[in-house]
C-alpha cells in the first residue's frame, strides 16, 4: 500500500517544472505530529532513514498536514527521550510557495542559511522540502 502512495508521490512530482519549487522538492522526509515524543521520532529515524531524503530536520504537522513547527536533529539528539516535539521545536518557519522560482530559493537558502527549505501552498500546507544539495547541484554547473 505504501509503495503505491510513494509511486503516486513520485508521478506528481516528476509533473513539475525544474526552474520552480515544486519541481524541486522531495516527499523523502520525517513528518511527526505535535504529540509525538522524542525517543518515538528516533524509533521512526532509524527505520526511516534509508529512504529519507532530507535528514536536517524533523517536519512538525498537524493531522492535515499543515506545518507547525520544525526541530533539528541536533535539538533532536540533545532533548530527553520523553520531551514532545512541541517542547523543542521551532515556530519560526521559513518557507517558499510551489511557485517560487530557482533565484527566490537560492536568496532564502543564502539568507537563512538551512540545510532544506520546506514547500507551503497557501494554507500552510506541506508540499514537499527542497534539500540545498538539489540547488548546489543546479548552482555548480553553472559556476563551471
Amino acid at each position: 500500500m505504501i509503495l503505491d502512495e510513494v509511486k503516486k508521490e513520485v508521478r506528481q512530482l516528476l509533473k513539475h517544472d525544474k526552474k520552480k519549487a515544486t519541481g524541486l522538492m522531495t516527499a523523502a522526509y520525517l513528518g511527526a505530529t505535535p504529540d509525538t515524543s522524542v525517543e518515538m521520532v528516533i524509533a521512526r529515524l532509524r527505520v526511516e532513514t534509508p529512504n529519507l531524503d532530507i535528514m536536517h530536520y524533523i517536519y512538525v504537522v498537524d493531522r492535515g498536514n499543515v506545518l507547525q513547527g520544525v526541530v533539528s536533529i541536533r535539538g533532536l539528539l540533545t532533548a530527553q527521550p520523553r520531551q514532545l516535539l512541541t517542547e523543542i521545536w521551532t515556530q519560526r518557519l521559513i518557507s517558499v510557495k510551489p511557485e517560487a522560482n530557482q533565484k527566490e530559493i537560492f536568496e532564502a537558502f543564502a539568507k537563512y542559511r538551512l540545510q532544506a527549505l520546506p514547500v507551503l501552498d497557501e494554507g500552510n500546507h506541506l508540499k514537499g522540502v527542497i534539500p540545498f544539495q538539489t540547488m548546489l547541484d543546479i548552482l555548480l554547473p553553472k559556476v563551471r
